[in-house]
């Protein structure tokens, strides 16, 4: 009633009680959260790896300390323990069943059954993102599966209601025409190659840095997290930077160097022991992977023929070598299993101390295309073009900021086109690569990316290279297409090669009624732990506020 007085008992209301009320109200404040807004869901599959995480391993690689996640089947995760423990992976058997292997060097045969288990992740999930729009395309969705309701699916749309859908080439293909992302969806979806800031040790016989200048003289300077370029000569020839895929170990390339004849006492290579093979109808000696310092020392020992040790020594060289492919570290790794070669790949890196005098050039390949960007400091204008052609493809304007600060720059081939990006926002429309005349697969490109500069004072840092995700036909569907109703979407996961999606159900469509929502947060992550009083130990989960994310 109004203009009431609280009595005494009411006034001295005990703190335990405002507690008590205040958790309820929290509660009820939840639940009505959830019943009318949003709801959480828990993974427990790598189909969406590495965007979204099901139960998994937290593994930091032994030679090169870069950190990631290695998925778990139900079965493992069930029977796993979530003790905590801080080692890293081990390097285990090299052969057949290789176990792990690490994303960022290539390291093959990682032991990582000794690591503690951790939660998938939890998501938050907005019901009623759907009610007034349909999803876009490559947007992540919650939905029920048709054939049993109570089981929520998460996965990426990529074909829309109406639309032939069909996969080519690792590309996804409405209607004919190949789906290309924006660079908002590309952050999404991107896969990481390599991070300079995690190398091994220079002392690691099976290493070489990635990224090195391309002449002995150059101006780039290395440092902790990168590369300074101190050149002040306008018409010297551009100095470059280059980035090479070499791998430590493993791989399914196949690499040949030619040699006239295998020497006459020395036995032939054995395919139990090694994956070394010499071809004498075609004088061919090569080998499936990356040869490791051991195994070619092990045959210089054997033979002081002069051929054949130069030809191990170029097979060693050139076998590191690699092209990037779809294989994931999240994924159980096979020896020798071929896999698909990827030629979309995404170069970052932060640009600093950058001045209004010379230029900063980016080339990054895209099979037998490459796309050349030409930052023109002082004329705050970029210049593209291809092939080193000297006509221009296009120009855009820099922003006015790019003097001032740090910058963070990505150029993309993603999806046969190039974008390129600084501070998160797109700079221009994306431009369609030229297509060859040439027809078959492209050939391999050792230098997969290029940094040069001349007439400037600049550094960059934090250089990643990034691949696409490269969509794999399922269960010998080849290039099938699927058509959909009025009102069905085309999904698939990012962690194509284990995904079970669209291109795998008896219907492929997933119609508008089964929609459940937009996942939009990782939240309330958490990781092993382990919390010692009195000598009594007892293991945890504890927050682990780094996997708290918006996804994209």
């Amino acid at each position: 009633m109004s203009g009431a007085v609280p009595n005494s008992d009411s006034a001295t209301a005990s703190p335990v009680r405002h507690v008590l009320e205040s958790l309820l109200l929290l509660a009820v404040s939840v639940l009505m959260f959830r019943t009318f807004a949003a709801e959480g869901y828990l993974i427990s599959t790598g189909s969406m790896a590495p965007c979204l995480l099901g139960y998994h391993r937290q593994v930091t690689c032994p030679t090169c300390s870069h950190q990631f996640a290695k998925g778990m089947s139900l079965a493992e995760a069930e029977g796993s323990t979530s003790i905590a423990s801080t080692a890293s992976a081990s390097v285990g058997d090299p052969h057949g069943i290789s176990g792990t292997a690490c994303p960022n060097c290539g390291r093959t045969g990682l032991s990582v059954n000794s690591l503690p288990k951790n939660e998938g992740d939890q998501l938050l999930v907005n019901k009623h993102a759907f009610e007034l729009r349909s999803p876009h395309r490559w947007e992540v969705i919650v939905f029920r599966n048709p054939s049993d309701p109570m089981e929520a699916y998460v996965k990426r749309v990529v074909g829309l209601p109406g639309e032939k859908i069909e996969i080519r080439g690792g590309e996804v293909v409405a209607d004919g025409v190949v789906q290309r992302k924006s660079l908002a969806s590309q952050l999404g979806t991107r896969i990481l190659v390599d991070e300079y800031i995690h190398q091994p040790a220079p002392d690691n016989e099976d290493w070489e840095p990635r990224w090195s200048a391309e002449r002995d003289e150059s101006r780039w300077k290395k440092t902790d997290d990168g590369f300074t370029f101190g050149g002040k000569a306008k018409e010297a020839p551009i100095d470059w930077l280059e980035f090479r895929h070499w791998v430590v170990s493993g791989g399914s390339h196949v690499t040949e160097v030619p040699l006239a004849r295998w020497p006459k006492s020395l036995p032939m290579p054995s395919a139990s022991f090694t994956s070394l093979d010499y071809n004498s109808e075609k004088q061919l000696f090569r080998i499936r992977g990356a040869l490791s310092a051991t195994e070619r020392d092990r045959w210089l020992a054997r033979s002081e023929d002069p051929s054949f040790q130069q030809a191990i020594q170029k097979l060693y060289r050139r076998s590191h070598f690699a092209p990037i492919s779809d294989e994931y570290g999240y994924n159980q790794h096979y020896e020798g299993v071929e896999a698909y070669r990827v030629s979309d790949v995404m170069l970052e890196f932060d640009l600093a101390k950058c001045p209004r005098s010379g230029e900063l050039d980016v080339r990054v390949a895209a099979g037998r295309t490459f796309a050349d960007c030409r930052f023109d400091l002082s004329g705050d204008v970029m210049t593209i073009s291809f092939n080193a052609s000297p006509q221009a493809a296009t120009t855009i304007p820099l922003p006015a900021s790019i003097h001032n600060g740090n910058h963070q720059v990505v150029v993309s081939v993603f999806d046969g086109q190039l974008v390129v990006g600084i501070d998160g926002e797109q700079q221009g429309e994306p431009i369609l690569l030229p297509v060859s005349p040439e027809t078959g697969p492209a050939p391999w490109v050792e230098r997969l990316a290029r940094i040069g500069a001349r007439g400037a004072e600049v550094t960059v840092s934090n250089l990643r290279m990034y691949r696409d995700i490269y969509y794999t036909p399922k269960n010998n569907a080849g290039s099938k297409q699927f058509q959909l109703d009025g009102n069905q979407y085309f999904v698939l996961g990012d962690n194509s090669p284990v995904s079970v999606d669209s291109r795998c159900w008896d219907s492929p469509g997933v119609p508008e009624r089964a929609l459940i929502g937009k996942p939009f947060v990782v939240h309330l992550p958490s990781r092993p732990g382990r919390f010692e009083i009195g000598g009594h130990v007892t293991h945890i989960r504890v927050p682990d506020f780094s996997r708290v994310r918006y996804i994209r």
